[in-house]
Formats: structure tokens, C-alpha cells, sequence
């Protein structure tokens, strides 16, 4: 039984994250003011997305020690979460993320962008069209 769901943001959820920081920051440095990656973790991710409030937390890369195709986030997330790989799913857009997830012994469903596409989904419990079509799944 699925007790929990880890869901990839960035390219999934919203694809978003790399463009609005640069847009941030390049706008923030003509008033002369600098914007870290962390201090946009901290604002738009942790306070400021209405997304937020349907999630009981969000790790950004800054919370552990190795980035993707590392197991290190999604094994955080069990942590936090308090269950076992077994109870867990996860959702991700690419062959990286992928590789992540399945480290860690978690199944995972791809939902491929144009970039991702192209990638082996191979060990995916399944590859869909769209995020939308994740409740026909399950």
C-alpha cells in the first residue's frame, strides 16, 4: 500500500525554478541587490508558492549531501516522512531523477518533459503522457 508520494518539482510540478530565479536575480542586481540560490530556496519554495500548503515539506538540494542520480533526497524524504521505500512512490521527469528514486528503493512513475524525453525509463513502474493522468494510475 502507498502511504506516501515524493513528487520531483522543478519540470514536473512546475518547470519553473531555473528561469525565475535568473529572472530574480537579474532584476534584483540592477537594484543592487544579490540573490543567492539559497535565499531563493528559502522565500519561494519554503514560504512563498501556493503549492505549499498540500505538501508536508519541501527538501531542496541544499538539505543533503549528494545531488541526483545520488539516493540522498528521496532517502530524506523517507526520513522525514517516516516510512519505507516500499510505502513510497515517487514521481519524477527524468532519467536522473529516476535513477534516484529506484537507489533508494523507491518505485517510480516518469511523466517525461520535451528535454526528458528522450530518456531510458526502462526501470519506471510506468511512463505516462502527463501528470493529470496519475490517479488512473494508482
Amino acid at each position: 500500500m502507498i502511504k506516501a508520494i515524493l513528487w520531483d518539482n522543478d519540470g514536473l510540478l512546475v518547470d519553473t525554478e531555473r528561469v525565475y530565479f535568473e529572472a530574480n536575480r537579474q532584476v534584483l542586481l540592477r537594484a543592487g541587490v544579490e540573490l543567492t540560490k539559497q535565499l531563493f530556496a528559502d522565500v519561494s519554495l519554503r514560504q512563498g508558492l501556493s503549492l505549499l500548503p498540500h505538501f508536508e515539506f519541501v527538501i531542496t538540494r541544499e538539505d543533503y549531501a549528494h545531488g541526483k542520480p545520488a539516493p540522498d533526497g528521496y532517502l530524506e524524504g523517507l526520513r522525514r516522512l517516516g516510512v519505507d521505500p516500499v510505502e513510497c512512490l515517487a514521481v519524477e521527469d527524468s532519467e536522473r531523477g529516476l535513477v534516484s528514486a529506484v537507489a533508494a528503493g523507491i518505485r517510480c512513475i516518469v511523466v517525461p518533459n520535451a528535454e526528458s524525453a528522450g530518456g531510458d525509463f526502462s526501470s519506471a513502474l510506468a511512463v505516462l503522457p502527463e501528470v493529470s493522468r496519475l490517479p488512473d494510475f494508482l
